[in-house]
């Protein structure tokens, strides 16, 4: 697996309002993506209100201040965790990407199993001269998932100089377990006294992993240095995109939401 810690900048520059030397004028993006426990009556103290823990909620645009004090209560939470805080700049009218990604590689196709007559050490005796065995479903062809974190954002700096219209799309994806889609391969083998038991082959286990994503695109005008506030609820306490995922967990797809994860995304006009 591999970590990807990038920024990409467009290389068009639309019109925008310029700075002093004619150019675009900058605006610098500081970010916090959080995760904290999805407990209703706390995150109400806090100020923030979910309306449906399946879907990305713009929560409304908080000062830096008002900000600040959410994040500070929202930190006091039991099970709190900072999962990324990138920061970076871009010009106006110019498209930025900023990502902290992992790639998750796993099967996607596979051969079949098959049984075989053979004497081996994992063969099973059915009857006396008679033995059978099992080679699994085995790996034949893998895919590439990115994991972790995305944010595609282009600011456009108002003609009074003060306010800022955003056209972003957050994106985070985690990876919740495997799910086994298969079954052990069992035969019916007799004793030396005729007697029936099962016997399994093989337990054929192909697993797959299960991802959750959290992403919307949306658009707002926020005043430079004011902070944006989009939330989701998750299955579960999401890990650090830069931290390497538990590959012996289990997803329960009938986990209830137990955390939530919300995006403080402040922008500020700098330069003259």
């Amino acid at each position: 697996m591999k970590t990807h810690l990038t920024l990409l900048l467009s290389l068009l520059l639309p019109l925008s309002t310029a700075s002093a030397d004619g150019g675009p004028k900058q605006v610098q993006f500081n970010t916090k993506i959080v995760s904290v426990p999805l407990d209703p009556a706390a995150l109400r103290d806090a100020g923030l209100t979910l309306d449906s823990p399946d879907a990305m909620s713009n929560l409304g645009v908080l000062t830096a201040e008002k900000a600040a004090a959410v994040l500070l209560k929202l930190e006091k939470m039991p099970g709190h965790s900072l999962l990324l805080a990138p920061s970076f700049a871009t010009k106006g009218g110019v498209r930025a990407t900023s990502e902290s990604t992992r790639e998750f590689i796993y099967p996607t196709e596979f051969t079949p199993p098959k049984l075989s007559t053979e004497s081996s050490d994992k063969a099973v005796q059915l009857t006396p001269g008679q033995v059978i065995a099992a080679t699994p479903t085995t790996p034949r062809n893998f895919e590439m998932r990115m994991t972790g974190f995305k944010l595609e954002i282009e600011p456009t700096v108002g003609p009074d100089g003060k306010t800022i219209e955003l056209n972003l799309s957050p994106e985070l994806v985690t990876f919740e377990g495997f799910m086994n889609f298969s079954s052990p391969i069992k035969a019916v083998a007799a004793d030396k006294d005729g007697k029936l038991s099962e016997a399994v082959l093989t337990e054929n286990q192909v697993f797959q992993p299960v991802f959750s994503t959290m992403k919307t695109t949306t658009g707002v005008t926020v005043m430079s240095g004011n902070v944006l506030v989009l939330g989701h609820g998750g299955s579960g306490q999401l890990p650090s995109a830069t931290t390497k995922p538990d590959l012996t967990k289990l997803a329960d797809p009938a986990a209830k939401p137990t955390h939530a994860v919300f995006f403080f995304i402040q922008a500020k006009i700098i330069g003259p």
